[in-house]
């Protein structure tokens, strides 16, 4: 078996995905953003390469994402959506969504992590409907990975309420504590 070369990709999903990294490391954040724009105007999606294991085991380090534009108001609780964080692009489960001064707020939080965040829907880039791991492409809209987005989000969710729910925990018994050594005439139980 001949060594594959880097320049040499092996499907044309990767292919995109090695233009977009090469262009992404030579062009402005504001280029890049006319390229997405422009080609989700004429109705194709782009692929790029995953550097971060923040969405193991759905997506590991190196698989190519195929990402679709994708209005605010069409994602829904499960979906894996691409959004802007600054000057990094994240591609991360949405937990929930909630409309908040007349637009779409969202709350992402990756398969493997333990915190969420949130982002709102001018900066969402499109959603991601197929990865293509190790040479093969799986398209998220099957049902299989509907029902196994539909589980991820569950679990997601409930981590998420139960360490929210703990930090406030956390936070009320500071308050208490801070407040009671701010009176000191006060008796101490």
């Amino acid at each position: 078996m001949v060594p594959r070369s880097r320049c040499q990709p092996e499907s044309l999903m990767e292919k995109y995905a090695l233009v977009a990294n090469r262009v992404s490391d030579f062009v402005s954040q504001d280029t890049l953003d006319e390229m997405w724009r422009e080609a989700f105007r004429r109705g194709n999606s782009l692929a790029f390469r995953i550097i971060s294991g923040s969405m193991r085991p759905t997506i590991e380090v190196g698989d190519v994402v195929r990402v679709s534009r994708a209005d605010s108001s069409r994602i829904r609780h499960g979906d894996i959506a691409v959004f802007r964080d600054g000057r990094n692009i994240v591609v991360h489960r949405v937990i929930s969504k909630r409309r908040s001064k007349g637009r779409w707020v969202f709350r992402h939080m990756g398969d493997a992590c333990r915190t969420s965040g949130r982002f709102a829907g001018p900066d969402l880039i499109g959603k991601v409907t197929a990865i293509e791991k190790e040479g093969r492409e799986v398209r998220l809209d099957s049902t299989w990975h509907t029902l196994r987005a539909k589980m991820s989000f569950g679990r997601l969710k409930w981590l998420d309420t139960f360490s929210r729910r703990k930090r406030r925990h956390i936070q009320v018994r500071l308050i208490r504590l801070v407040r009671r050594l701010r009176s000191p005439g006060r008796p101490r139980r």
